[in-house]
C-alpha cells in the first residue's frame, strides 16, 4: 500500500469537507431570503446547522462501526456521494423544506472525518502519526479559511447563490473519484469480517459504553469541553465583536481569516517541530492552557475596547486549538486496538456533535439574558476543568482497550 498517495487523497478529502462548511456561510442569508424574512432569517439559520449537528451526532458513530466491520474506503465513497447529494439540493433549492433535508442528508452522510482519521490510525507509521494528523488539521484550516472567501467571491463575482454550491459538489463527484482509484482499504482482512452488532449503532450507547473506561471517559469529556468552547467563539464572537466594536461581516470574515491561517501554520509548521521534542499530552496541555489565555484575553479587550487584542487573541486560540485537535486524535488513537479505530473515532464525532448543538444555544441565551462577558467567562472555566482531567494523564500511558 502506497499511504503518501493515498494520504494526499486524505488531505484533499478533508480540505473539500472544510470549503463546503464555510462556503455556505456568506451566502446563508441569500439563500433564505426568498423563503424568510430578515427577522427570522437568523434563527431558521442556526436551525440549519443544529439539524446538520444532530444527524451528524446520530450518524457519526454509525459511519465508524460501519468502517470497522466493512473497511473505510466504502463509507468514505458513500458518504462522499451523499455530501455532494446535499450540496446539489441545496444549490437547487426551491423551498425551505429542500434545504433543510440537504443539511440532513449532508448531517447523515457526511460525517467522515471519523473514517479519515481512523485511516490515518490504520495505515501512518506509528512514529509518525501525530505529524500526519497535524498535516490532516492543518487541510481542515486551509478548507474552513478558503471557504467563506470563495463563496462571497463567487457571489460577488455573479450574483448567483447557487454556484458556489454546485462548484463544491462538483469538488466531491472529483473527490470520490480520486478516492475510488488511488484510496485502497487500509484494514486487514480478518478485521473486515468480524462480527457486527446492532446496538452499536446506537449513538448513546457507544457513548455510554466508551465511558465506561476511566481514561476514554477522560478523553471523552476533554473533547466535549474543548469543543464547546471552541464552537461558542465560532456562533458567538460575529456578535460580541459587533456590539462592542460596531464592526461588519466584512471585518469579521478578516478575524476568521486570520484563525484559520494560524491554524494552519501551527498543525502544519509548528507541530512537528514540536512532537520531536515534547510528550504528545504536554503538547495537548499547553494547547489547552493557549486557548484558556485568548479567551480571558477576549474578556479584557471587550472591556478595554482595545481593537488589535482581538487579533492576538484570536490568533492564541488559534494556536491552541492548533496544538489541541492533532495531539488528541493522537491520545485517542493509542486508546483502541486497530480494530476499533472507526468505531471510537466515531464515538468522538458524535461528542464534537453534541457539543455543536448545546454551546450555540446555551451561549446565545446567556449572552442576551445575563452579559456580552458570560460566554466567554464561562469558556475559561470550562477550559480550566479540561486542563485539571488531563492533568494525570501526563504521568501515564494509556494502553488500548476494549471497547
Amino acid at each position: 500500500m502506497n499511504f503518501k498517495k493515498a494520504f494526499r487523497v486524505i488531505l484533499f478529502t478533508a480540505f473539500i469537507n472544510f470549503v463546503g462548511i464555510g462556503i455556505i456561510t456568506p451566502i446563508l442569508p441569500q439563500l433564505l431570503k426568498p423563503f424568510v424574512s430578515d427577522a427570522y432569517s437568523a434563527f431558521v439559520g442556526a436551525l440549519l446547522l443544529t439539524v446538520f449537528s444532530v444527524c451528524q451526532l446520530i450518524a457519526a458513530p454509525i459511519l465508524g462501526v460501519l468502517s470497522d466491520r466493512y473497511g473505510r474506503r466504502p463509507v468514505l465513497l458513500i458518504s462522499l456521494a451523499g455530501s455532494m447529494i446535499g450540496y446539489m439540493m441545496f444549490g437547487i433549492g426551491g423551498s425551505l423544506m429542500v434545504l433543510f433535508v440537504s443539511r440532513m442528508i449532508d448531517g447523515f452522510t457526511g460525517g467522515n472525518i471519523s473514517t479519515l482519521y481512523a485511516y490515518v490510525a490504520d495505515a501512518a507509521p506509528f512514529e509518525k502519526r501525530v505529524r500526519y494528523y497535524g498535516w490532516l488539521g492543518a487541510a481542515c484550516g486551509i478548507g474552513f479559511t478558503f471557504g467563506p472567501l470563495l463563496g462571497s467571491a463567487i457571489y460577488g463575482l455573479s450574483g448567483r447563490y447557487d454556484l458556489p454550491l454546485y462548484l463544491v459538489a462538483g469538488l466531491t463527484l472529483i473527490n470520490v473519484i480520486a478516492c475510488y482509484y488511488w484510496m485502497p482499504e487500509s484494514l486487514l482482512k480478518p478485521i473486515l469480517i468480524g462480527k457486527i452488532y446492532w446496538a452499536k449503532f446506537h449513538p448513546f450507547a457507544q457513548l455510554r459504553q466508551v465511558m465506561k473506561i476511566p481514561h476514554l471517559r477522560v478523553l471523552m469529556l476533554n473533547n466535549f469541553l474543548w469543543m464547546s468552547v471552541y464552537t461558542v467563539l465560532q456562533a458567538n464572537l460575529n456578535f460580541l465583536t459587533q456590539d462592542r466594536f460596531g464592526w461588519q461581516s466584512d471585518t469579521i470574515g478578516l478575524v476568521f481569516a486570520l484563525f484559520g491561517i494560524a491554524v494552519i501554520i501551527t498543525q502544519g509548521g509548528l507541530m512537528p517541530q514540536l512532537v520531536s521534542a515534547f510528550n504528545v499530552i504536554r503538547i495537548h496541555l499547553l494547547g489547552l492552557m493557549m486557548i484558556g489565555a485568548g479567551f480571558l484575553l477576549i474578556v479584557v479587550t471587550s472591556i478595554s475596547l482595545l481593537v488589535p487584542l482581538v487579533f492576538v487573541s484570536t490568533v492564541i486560540i488559534a494556536i491552541g486549538l492548533g496544538l489541541v485537535i492533532p495531539t488528541f486524535n493522537e491520545l485517542l488513537a493509542e486508546s483502541a486496538p486497530s480494530g476499533e479505530q472507526g468505531r471510537l473515532q466515531g464515538a468522538s464525532q458524535a461528542m464534537q456533535a453534541l457539543a455543536r448543538i448545546l454551546a450555540p444555544l446555551w451561549a446565545g441565551v446567556t449572552y442576551v439574558s445575563i452579559g456580552y462577558l458570560t460566554p466567554y467567562l464561562f469558556c475559561v472555566l470550562l477550559i480550566g476543568i479540561a486542563i485539571g482531567l488531563m492533568l494525570p494523564l501526563t504521568q501515564e500511558r494509556t494502553q488500548p482497550s476494549e471497547i
